[in-house]
């Protein structure tokens, strides 16, 4: 984490360099952030075919619920739900994310740059089918993502966000010693008005995921594409 932090440390001091100014005219994000919403998750198998046979299908279709907040270089969230058809799947994930932004031009209104993200995600899928706890998808991920990301202001109030960015994690299996690798993609956009009630905005966002596992157990190798509109309470 010391080393990680040192690597970040002078993203944010670029940040706050360009900072400077009238802060009315600034393009960073709101201090706090917290979104609520629907995710839609497409989790489909991707390795051998036949499947064994000690391991369930975890393939679902279904809503989730998302929730998530934002603070300044931090970000942690939580998606659950269970599959709709009836076959008794449940699928929880929990995440966080920190990370910052490298500037690489800049004006009163409008920022563009990449970001640098250092993130550990959770994921289990269960299903009465599971014959032990070891069949079942357990998986926490350790990566790195970097991508692109642009920003402004229109107005005193309405600030836009969007950015795009892959990545790669190592996968640990949360029962056993067998891991894997984890490539992921994500494109996302924010879009917040302040001060709507003194401090206190609103916002709304959009995410767009893939994360697809390649695991030293390949009855477990599955890709989860995602999409997840939030409403977002800013302060």
């Amino acid at each position: 984490m010391t080393l990680a932090w040192a690597v970040l440390m002078p993203a944010t001091a670029n940040a706050q360099m360009f900072s400077v100014g009238a802060a009315r005219d600034r393009v960073d994000k709101p201090d706090v952030a917290v979104h609520s919403g629907v995710e839609w998750m497409d989790f489909r198998y991707q390795g051998p075919i036949p499947r064994d046979a000690a391991y369930p299908d975890y393939a679902f279709q279904a809503p989730l619920l998302r929730l998530q907040a934002e603070a300044g270089d931090l970000a942690i969230h939580a998606v659950f739900g269970r599959d709709m058809r009836g076959i008794q799947l449940s699928y929880t994930e929990l995440g966080a994310e920190l990370g910052s932004d490298y500037t690489v031009w800049r004006n009163r209104r409008v920022a563009v740059g990449f970001p640098l993200r250092l993130n550990t995600t959770y994921a289990l899928v269960r299903s009465r089918e599971s014959r032990t706890v070891a069949a079942e998808f357990n998986q926490s991920t350790v990566g790195v993502g970097t991508g692109f990301f642009a920003q402004a202001r229109l107005g005193r109030s309405l600030r836009l966000r969007s950015e795009a960015d892959a990545g790669f994690g190592f996968v640990a299996n949360g029962i056993n010693s067998d891991g894997g690798t984890m490539r992921s993609a994500r494109w996302s956009s924010r879009v917040h008005v302040d001060g709507l009630f003194s401090r206190v905005g609103l916002g709304a966002g959009v995410d767009v995921r893939t994360r697809t596992y390649a695991l030293d157990i390949r009855s477990l190798e599955y890709r989860a594409t995602s999409v997840a509109i939030t409403g977002a309470i800013t302060f």
